[in-house]
């Protein structure tokens, strides 16, 4: 995931940022599990994870 993340996001996010400069965007590279936890308590707005996810509230 690391690598992917490293690879493709960059560019993807500097283009974000291109068309949407007021914006403010922030990755950090967690476990799984951390992720899900900071979405439900509104730490973070989105997450890239890999595999699936099991969690009861989260339907895929």
């Amino acid at each position: 995931m690391e690598s992917t993340a490293s690879t493709h996001l960059p560019l993807i996010f500097a283009r974000y940022h291109e068309r949407f400069p007021e914006v403010e965007l922030s990755m950090r590279m967690t476990p799984t599990a951390d992720q899900i936890e900071d979405i439900f308590t509104y730490k973070a707005d989105g997450a890239f994870v890999d595999g699936p996810v099991l969690h009861p509230e989260i339907v895929e």
